[in-house]
């Protein structure tokens, strides 16, 4: 369409002068349709620069959104903006870990290892009590945590083992054996704050290990 115009064009400026020698008339409307000719040749060419490179003559240019985009735009704005879900501490499994930025396959396997030892998290500061636990990513993860308290594994003061209150990462050979003469002493022990008073039991010790103990009473 363009090409035809052009040619129109150039037809009518040729020709325009041999007409004018040739006869003598009213060229005002002959003149009103060539700048017609030439305002749609300007506009014809300002519509195709503004539509790219790759716009073909007498094609509409496309505008291009988020809406149009597809399936697979519409499930990446989705996704990029969908929150964490909040994982117990507790109950969770590796792949729930590994999930949240910062943790990977080594620490989350690390993660468990140290709940299976405790018996559960009583506190999600206990993180930090795992090796290679950095600060910033604590820090990025403990906003979409939890800790069910009621799903700790507890040993009863009255009958656990001198062997199984040493397996508990808090408790030391003599922590244990200082415990073990106290409850032997004083059977049964009615009361978890009695350890407290418990000479050389250090007390930020016994607020640690108390909520892996029971009286069973």
């Amino acid at each position: 369409m363009l090409s035809v115009i052009l040619f129109i064009f150039v037809m009518l400026r040729i020709g325009m002068p041999f007409l004018m020698a040739r006869r003598s008339f009213e060229f005002s409307s002959f003149e009103k349709q060539v700048r017609l000719l030439e305002s749609m040749i300007t506009d014809t060419l300002a519509e195709d620069s503004a539509a790219g490179p790759n716009h073909q003559p007498g094609q509409a240019p496309v505008s291009f959104n988020a809406s149009s985009a597809g399936p697979a735009r519409s499930a990446y704005v989705q996704k990029s903006h969908e929150e964490p879900r909040i994982v117990d501490l507790n109950t969770a499994d590796s792949l729930a870990l590994v999930r949240l930025r910062g943790i990977g396959p080594v620490l989350a396997a690390r993660i468990l290892k140290y709940r299976e030892s405790l018996g559960g998290y009583a506190d999600l500061s206990q993180l930090k009590e795992i090796y290679g636990m950095d600060t910033i990513a604590l820090r990025t993860i403990i906003p979409y945590l939890s800790v069910d308290v009621t799903v700790i594994r507890k040993m009863n003061l009255n009958t656990a083992t001198f062997r199984e209150l040493l397996r508990h990462p808090y408790l030391e050979y003599e922590d244990v054996k200082q415990i073990v003469n106290y409850r032997d002493g004083h059977h049964p022990v009615d009361s978890l704050n009695a350890l407290y008073g418990i000479e050389g039991l250090r007390p930020e010790l016994v607020t640690r290990i108390l909520p892996y103990l029971t009286t069973g009473l």
